[in-house]
């Protein structure tokens, strides 16, 4: 094999994000904490394939996806002159987490590889290093990985991102959201790379709205929905010391309709009914959010809730469309002439700039009772 065929063949794996992060990194295991090889998961596998350049990650806990675009975020700021990437997370106190990924991985670069008889220089030198700044050096032009707290999000004038990745930033508060967002995707360079991906956080707020209107078509953003159920280790078996008391027979005898219906859209087994069970009993009224079945019910939970969530989701599953909703107003019915409306309202529990709760208002037609 000749030196450019070679060459070819090293660009060609390199281009090939998934066997490189599997065949170079080690990931702590999430139960063990062990050192074990990176792997893309169900989640991951699923995710990869559906990414789009600009997305909306609405995403289950314990999927390893902010691992996940912080080992490409890594890769690209290594491989290439001249890219610019930031990192958002909720504020600065956090940032050191995130650094400590990026560091991790970059320790484990080989510092070159070599294939088919071609060897490549494969870990740039880290010019700058500080939880704030990586800055990788490129003869070309050096690339930074830069993280930053949403809270305290500085952009500099002529500023230009080339990557930006948001994390958890349902969490951020909607005034912090939406200042710290609006300020970095003002800073985007043509062709960037948008990558928003949180957890649920009640339906309401900067997050809520934005994958709302993702979903409807009215943003740019592709939303991508990660369940529970596409990771592969959520799953107890009946012998398993976590496995709850009551589910230990074989098989199980008590499944509902909603598991049964679990199983066979997910291809489900009893034992993750048996993890689904036990989780749900862990995290209380969390669990809709953070083990999250679909993209409307891990929403419903704001603030203290007083009703049955379960019954809740029961309702939603039953609910048609509106005629109209722009993100603050839903419209079900046009008002009509003579008829008697009754309203209800609900207040937030106080006014805060992380307070992710709003005021809401429920219009009755009084005769039919039917939300219009």
């Amino acid at each position: 094999m000749g030196p450019e065929e070679a060459k070819a063949r090293f660009a060609e794996w390199l281009r090939n994000r998934r066997l490189v992060k599997e065949s170079l990194f080690l990931v702590s295991h999430k139960v063990t904490r062990e050192l074990v090889p990176y792997r893309y998961s169900p989640a991951l596998e699923y995710l990869s394939k559906n990414l789009s350049g600009k997305d909306f990650v609405l995403k289950s806990r314990q999927l390893y996806v902010t691992t996940y675009f912080e080992l490409e975020d890594l890769l690209s700021a290594t491989l290439y002159p001249n890219w610019e990437s930031l990192l958002l997370c909720r504020r600065d106190d956090d940032c050191k987490i995130f650094y400590d990924i990026y560091k991790s991985f970059y320790q484990q670069m080989p510092d070159e590889i070599e294939r088919d008889g071609y060897k490549m220089a494969f870990k740039p030198r880290l010019v700058t290093d500080n939880i704030h700044l990586l800055e990788f050096e490129h003869s070309e032009g050096n690339s930074n990985l830069r993280i930053q707290g949403a809270q305290s999000l500085s952009m500099g004038r002529g500023y230009k991102l080339h990557n930006l990745h948001a994390t958890e930033f349902a969490l951020w508060g909607q005034d912090y959201a939406q200042t710290a967002m609006a300020a970095a995707l003002g800073a985007m360079a043509p062709g960037s790379t948008i990558k928003l991906e949180t957890t649920a956080f009640g339906a309401t707020g900067y997050a809520f709205d934005l994958y709302d209107a993702s979903k409807r078509g009215d943003e740019l953003l592709k939303p991508i929905f990660l369940g529970w159920p596409l990771d592969d280790t959520a799953t107890l078996s009946s012998t398993h010391p976590d496995c709850l008391p009551e589910d230990r027979m074989e098989p199980l005898s008590n499944l509902t309709e909603a598991e049964l219906t679990l199983m066979r859209d997910w291809n489900l087994t009893e034992d993750g009914i048996r993890y689904r069970r036990w989780g749900r009993r862990k995290l209380q009224s969390r669990a809709v959010q953070e083990l999250a079945e679909d993209d409307i019910s891990c929403f419903i939970q704001s603030g203290n809730t007083v009703f049955d969530l379960p019954t809740v989701e029961g309702y939603l599953s039953e609910c048609y469309s509106p005629l109209t909703n722009d993100g603050e107003l839903v419209m079900f019915h046009q008002p009509a002439f003579g008829t008697r409306y009754t309203m209800g309202v609900d207040v937030m529990e106080g006014f805060d700039r992380d307070e992710q709760d709003y005021h809401s208002i429920v219009v009755l037609d009084a005769h039919r009772l039917s939300v219009s």
